[in-house]
């Protein structure tokens, strides 16, 4: 028995080295403990909640470890050993302690939650509704369970009922940016692009979020609204003047415009902050190769084919067409040897397209 406290202490301590506790959201955090009787005022147990409740999450675990050898059925015990080891993703240990949490008192709403929100971390999607619906036995307003609900339903069971679980989330803590991105996503994935839209200005003006400012952005530009997509990623840019991502989007927006010499400046500007920035390297070479500049077409893809050959060969696949528009036959050989030595399927297939084009 002391060899397996000695082990979760370990394991438990040892997974707390530079790992960071996922926020909850505002009223989403362990209250304060009110001490049990049984423990007749001991000093170790009030010491080790005060180092939890100020998240000194491995002395507090030190004392617990300790603490539940003598309190073996104590409830805060059991539910803080199991809250900390489902933020580290202990499976084995967090369902233990919050399964004999709940065994303890059924009625320990935050128990549920912690199971539902750990296994919806590894994908373990119906084990995790299946917590979460418990939660809702005893506790409607929870942020969180509401957010997590409202996941599920959305992933799993494919209907519009998730909009409620997001209200709830929202209403229950008006700061809580995870639910109001997610929020805007069920609408936005809906083609319900104003629904969409009301939701994430809601969440901009309670915080700002560079998430929801770049999701705003996107459907801006994808509903043709390019002044006020420009009007946002401008804004990101004030706030963070080293933020690359803003100079490409409004770049993609001219070139959506065709006003193309004012997107080759934006994705070049991008470029100067990071050169291994992919996005506007490709965006470039395409309108290269529109213009009929293949040198400098072929550059970049040479360097995207650098940086993105063990994922894919569709840059030696671009570069063969220009070479073979060219009529140089010496590189365009080089290409199809290099393609045909590279072991990833779509190679095959890119070769096949090359032979069909004349």
């Amino acid at each position: 028995m002391k060899f397996y406290y000695l082990l979760i202490t370990f394991l438990l301590i040892s997974s707390c080295k530079n790992k960071n506790i996922p926020k909850s959201p505002d009223n989403n955090t362990v209250k304060t403990h009110n001490y049990a009787s049984q423990t007749n005022g001991d000093k170790k147990y009030k010491k080790a909640f005060e180092n939890f409740k100020n998240k000194k999450y491995n002395e507090a675990y030190k004392d617990f470890i300790e603490l539940i050898k003598k309190y073996p059925n104590d409830l805060e015990l059991n539910y803080s050993i199991g809250f900390i080891a489902a933020k580290l993703n202990n499976l084995a240990i967090a369902r233990k302690f919050l399964v004999k949490t709940i065994s303890i008192d059924k009625t320990k709403w935050e128990a549920y939650r912690e199971l539902a929100a750990l296994y919806k971390s590894i994908y373990k999607y119906q084990e995790a509704l299946k917590w979460v619906k418990k939660v809702f036995i005893y506790e409607q307003n929870d942020p969180l369970s509401n957010f997590i609900m409202a996941y599920l339903s959305n992933k799993l069971e494919k209907n519009d009922n998730a909009y409620i679980y997001y209200e709830r989330a929202i209403k229950a803590s008006s700061t809580y940016m995870l639910a109001y991105i997610h929020y805007g996503e069920f609408y936005f994935s809906r083609k319900q692009y104003n629904k969409a839209e009301k939701v994430w200005i809601e969440g901009l003006n309670k915080r700002y979020s560079t998430t929801i400012a770049k999701r705003l952005g996107s459907l801006y530009t994808k509903t043709k609204k390019y002044d006020k997509a420009i009007k946002i990623y401008n804004e990101l840019l004030l706030k963070y003047q080293n933020n690359v991502e803003p100079y490409f989007h409004i770049g993609k927006i001219y070139e959506l415009k065709k006003n193309y010499e004012k997107a080759i400046e934006l994705y070049n500007k991008a470029l100067s902050l990071n050169k291994n920035y992919a996005s506007p390297k490709i965006a470039l070479a395409e309108i290269y190769t529109q213009q009929k500049e293949y040198a400098k077409a072929l550059i970049l893809y040479k360097e995207l084919n650098k940086q993105l050959l063990n994922k894919t060969t569709f840059y030696l696949y671009k570069q063969a067409i220009i070479l073979k528009k060219q009529k140089k036959q010496n590189a365009y050989n080089k290409i199809i040897k290099e393609l045909k030595s590279n072991t990833l399927q779509q190679s095959k297939d890119y070769l096949k397209l090359l032979s069909k084009i004349n």
